[in-house]
């Protein structure tokens, strides 16, 4: 099966923990554009799933699920697909991920490697935990300054700033 179509089929979850948190600095609901211009929020989960696995990634922060897993899409969009296989790629860059999905040797590979699709499923999995960790820092850091998302350039800010853990 071609990585595409794998990837393709996985589907767009947030946390319930944390959706309505989500929603001061990500347009999650769909079709509400005004909102996206009038706040400076990303206009979709899939950007802010995107940013909050790279903050998560560059924070070294990995959270399971705390509330329900929400489905916000029943497939990934095409739209987002090479942004995604980035995330993917910056998941599959790490020894420590390598080492939990038994990748980090030719031998390891040979004994316990299934198949494309579960590997690919299995680091979808550890990028929602980064999604989570992601989320979850800037909760935090809401917490300690409330108007921390009031600024234009305000997660480029708190990306750039993020120091790992």
């Amino acid at each position: 099966m071609e990585l595409d179509s794998i990837l393709l089929t996985h589907r767009l979850h947030i946390d319930s923990h944390y959706e309505t948190f989500v929603e001061i600095f990500c347009n999650t609901a769909g079709a509400s554009t005004t909102k996206t211009t009038s706040k400076f929020v990303l206009s979709n989960w899939y950007e802010g799933y995107l940013y909050a696995v790279l903050l998560g990634l560059k924070i070294n922060e990995r959270e399971p699920r705390i509330g329900e897993r929400k489905d916000k899409a029943p497939m990934w969009s095409k739209n987002y697909i090479n942004q995604y296989k980035y995330a993917v790629t910056s998941v599959l860059a790490r020894k420590d991920i390598l080492f939990e999905l038994n990748l980090l040797s030719r031998e390891a590979i040979s004994n316990n490697f299934v198949s494309v699709e579960v590997t690919l499923n299995q680091v979808k999995n550890i990028c929602d935990e980064y999604s989570n960790g992601g989320v979850k820092y800037l909760f935090d850091e809401w917490t300690k300054d409330p108007a921390i998302f009031n600024e234009y350039t305000a997660l480029k800010k708190i990306y750039l700033n993020a120091k790992p853990k």
